[in-house]
């Protein structure tokens, strides 16, 4: 091996040392990242829960209110906003509408992307 190979090969040798550690720096930030992705996820998935009890609670209280012929829980459930209307008919059991959120915090759920799989 002559002069000139020798210093190909260590310039080689070294930029794949270099590219070894850029490797694993990126490979560092992309899991920080996807964790910080993961605890946002779970964070906005509880609060769609919280969203369905809330709507649940806001329905059953409505209904509460107009079984019991209540005008302060009504006026109540007004002045915070809460809209509802005649109780919806139950024929069927299965289709019972929940109350609408309050008008103060209007909430969109985020489209969430389909689960990709890494071979």
């Amino acid at each position: 091996m002559n002069r000139n190979e020798f210093l190909i090969v260590t310039s080689l040798s070294g930029l794949v040392v270099i590219l070894l550690f850029a490797q694993i720096v990126l490979v560092r930030m992309a899991n920080a990242d996807q964790t910080r992705l993961m605890q946002a996820q779970q964070t906005i998935n509880q609060g769609q829960v919280c969203l369905k009890n809330l709507q649940q609670v806001a329905l059953r209280t409505a209904q509460l209110s107009q079984q019991k012929d209540d005008q302060g829980l009504k006026d109540l459930m007004a002045r915070q906003g809460i809209s509802f209307g005649a109780p919806p008919s139950q024929s069927s059991g299965s289709s019972a509408t929940p109350a609408p959120a309050p008008a103060s915090a209007p909430v969109s759920a985020p489209a969430t992307p389909a689960p990709t799989s890494n071979p």
